[in-house]
């Protein structure tokens, strides 16, 4: 091809000429133009709806895209939240909550039921029942890893979000439970915590509204930063 001539380019069917011998333009900031260029793509356009083109509240002339609407990532595998999936044109999340780790603790007494009997084995004198005492420290294992992976499951699926429109809470893999408050509706977020609570930094955290509430949260990591963050909004 010679230089300065026209350039074609074809692809599965689809002429990509007049973008390629398109005369050079500066980038256009405005949102009306940048939707309908890219609603018009060949390619993309059909991949991205024009809902999902929102201008940024930044600088002139930023774009982004929701994460909730954007398709491209569920065809390169990117595992979307639950809130990322549900959230609104233009709604963006302020703030998020998850379980505290001290749920893991739950697993202690089954590790140290196994570690007792695992030591009482060892030490048993000749005619013990040591084949009781293993077998004991045996299911305590089992035990501690089923609890460790029922907790790692409930905190993976828990999802606590502050937007700038609502209060999502979700939990549950197979049978989920969702619940949506308005910020308008909230009337007051109580703060739970004990001792123990205070100095690890979790707590119940309770969403009262007007006429119904959110049901009480258990071991809510931070959850003084999650008032404040409703207050905030």
């Amino acid at each position: 091809m010679a230089d300065g001539g026209p350039r074609r380019t074809q692809r599965g069917g689809t002429d990509f000429a007049p973008w390629f011998n398109a005369p050079y333009s500066p980038i256009p900031t405005d949102l009306a133009t940048i939707s309908r260029g890219v609603a018009e793509m060949p390619t993309i356009g059909a991949a991205i709806p024009r809902h999902a083109i929102t201008r940024d509240d930044g600088a002139a002339g930023v774009v982004r895209c929701p994460a909730a609407k954007e398709p491209w990532q569920a065809s390169m595998g990117i595992a979307l939240s639950y809130v990322e999936r549900i959230l609104s044109p233009g709604e963006r999340v302020v703030y998020r909550a998850g379980l505290h780790w001290v749920l893991y603790l739950s697993a202690v007494v089954p590790a140290a039921l196994a570690v007792g009997g695992a030591i009482a084995a060892g030490l048993a004198p000749e005619g013990a029942p040591r084949g009781a005492l293993l077998l004991i420290s045996g299911l305590a294992v089992l035990a501690g890893l089923f609890q460790i992976l029922w907790v790692w499951v409930r905190v993976r699926n828990t999802e606590i979000a502050v937007t700038d429109r609502r209060i999502i809470y979700k939990t549950g893999l197979i049978g989920r439970r969702s619940i949506e408050m308005n910020l308008d509706k909230v009337e007051s977020v109580v703060v739970d915590q004990g001792l123990v609570g205070r100095l690890l930094d979790y707590g119940t955290v309770i969403i009262r509204g007007v006429g119904a509430g959110l049901e009480p949260v258990a071991c809510v990591a931070q959850p003084l930063a999650f008032r404040r963050s409703v207050n905030l909004v």
